[in-house]
């Protein structure tokens, strides 16, 4: 408080100055349908150049990796995968986006 008195507030409060602020990597990603029955469909905003995405990865409740690939695959199968809940991690111009879906 005693900083904020003499004019030396160590905090700086930078808004943004628009929705375009707000918008990053993070929130670029759409996967559907969850639940998944046969396969998920990823989506990239396209404001995104998809060749920036370095890693898809899908990993199990506990933590045991799946599937991973390091291309740009809008279509997904995991027929095969049991029913569950899982985890789909996608790196995108370096900003990790975490989503949980179920099978």
């Amino acid at each position: 408080m005693q900083e904020f008195i003499n004019g030396t507030d160590p905090y700086v409060n930078e808004g943004a100055l628009s929705n375009e602020d707000f918008f990053n990597a993070a929130t670029a990603v759409t996967i559907y349908p969850n639940p998944v029955k046969k396969s998920f469909n990823i989506t990239i905003d396209n404001r995104f150049d998809i060749s920036k995405i370095s890693d898809i990865k899908i990993y199990t409740s506990n933590a045991s990796l799946l599937y991973h690939t390091t291309t740009y695959e809008q279509i997904i199968n995991v027929e095969e995968l049991n029913s569950g809940l899982y985890f789909i991690k996608i790196i995108v111009e370096g900003s990790h986006n975490n989503k949980k879906h179920t099978h």
